[in-house]
């Protein structure tokens, strides 16, 4: 189903199911407005998206000392056909305390358990609320 977002003055047009279109709007919006040590503009986001069919999205929360390997690990298992993609987009949710390459870490976890060589694009928000945990969430696409 043909989706469209509308990002600082940026259309992207996508297909996806309604579900799913939801939560890429959520992920897109918030990855472009909150604050965050990494954030992405609508260009970037347009890169991934513009043109391209959904595959599935998927979330993942992890505690404790491998927080960023237990999200990546739980938000693969939650994003099926995630080793097909060409693209992904990461959102990495975590409090303030958190280290950039912590932060990387998690991408380039993800990015070595796709079977092909996906394109990923990720992003990082502050959410006080989060506290010691962090949640990440995975848009694959086609």
């Amino acid at each position: 189903m043909k989706q469209t977002l509308e990002l600082d003055g940026t259309t992207i047009t996508f297909a996806a199911s309604a579900n799913n279109a939801e939560t890429v709007r959520r992920i897109a919006t918030e990855l472009t407005g909150m604050r965050g040590f990494v954030n992405l503009d609508a260009e970037d986001i347009a890169e991934v998206l513009d043109g391209a069919k959904v595959i599935s999205v998927g979330e993942g929360i992890g505690s404790g000392e491998d927080r960023v390997k237990a999200a990546a690990l739980e938000a693969m298992k939650n994003t099926p056909g995630i080793s097909g993609a060409k693209s992904l987009i990461v959102e990495v949710v975590s409090g303030v305390e958190i280290f950039l390459a912590e932060i990387s870490d998690a991408a380039f976890t993800i990015e070595l358990n796709c079977e092909e060589a996906a394109n990923v694009v990720w992003g990082h928000l502050i959410d006080e609320a989060m506290e010691d945990n962090i949640r990440l969430n995975i848009i694959a696409v086609a």
